[in-house]
């Protein structure tokens, strides 16, 4: 009988088993996901809606305190987002790995 050889499709060089989730792509996901929240709480910021947005949200988590917020600053936007990436990032990785150590068992 003739052997049948089978292609393997392996993801960026490496092989991993079907069950295990990509450290880079769960990172780069959780990242993107939190600083598109970010981008859109910016622009709230920025249009002078996230005031309006606050008022109707705090008393719904029976929150009441006094807050108000400050000017746009395009800088500290861009802080923002990309902090916000780059934590989630880091958070999304190491949920990654800890599933693939809990999941090899």
């Amino acid at each position: 009988m003739a052997k049948i050889k089978r292609k393997v499709k392996r993801t960026s060089g490496t092989s991993m088993k079907s069950n295990q989730l990509s450290k880079l792509k769960v990172g780069l996901a959780v990242g993107y996901f939190v600083a598109l929240f970010h981008i859109i709480w910016a622009i709230l910021v920025g249009t002078g809606t996230s005031q309006k947005l606050i008022d109707w949200a705090m008393p719904l988590h029976f929150i009441d305190m006094s807050y108000s917020m400050i000017a746009f600053n395009w800088t500290t936007a861009i802080i923002l987002i990309v902090l916000a990436f780059v934590v989630s990032f880091i958070m999304g990785w190491l949920f990654a790995l800890i599933y693939n150590k809990v999941n090899s068992y």
